[in-house]
């Protein structure tokens, strides 16, 4: 059994899915987190983002399909 946790004490045990104890401010990001996030075009991520669900899912199968036939190909020239 877990034992309840005063708040004038160290933090205990979270139940799962709980939220974190403190959330950090972007003062205190990861330096690793902030050189990743350098890289990253948000702009794809929010145009992507928009898309409903199926519109997502159905060019995730294309892309697929097209990376399946290129690994193909490749495959094909290489024998």
């Amino acid at each position: 059994m877990i034992e309840p946790v005063n708040a004038s004490t160290e933090p205990g045990p979270r139940a799962v899915g709980a939220p974190p104890e403190r959330v950090e401010s972007a003062s205190e990001e990861d330096p690793i987190i902030a050189l990743f996030k350098q890289d990253v075009d948000r702009s794809l991520l929010v145009e992507n983002l928009r898309r409903t669900y199926d519109e997502r899912a159905r060019r995730m199968a294309a892309f697929l399909r097209e990376r399946a036939a290129l690994r193909s190909a490749f495959l094909s020239r290489s024998q």
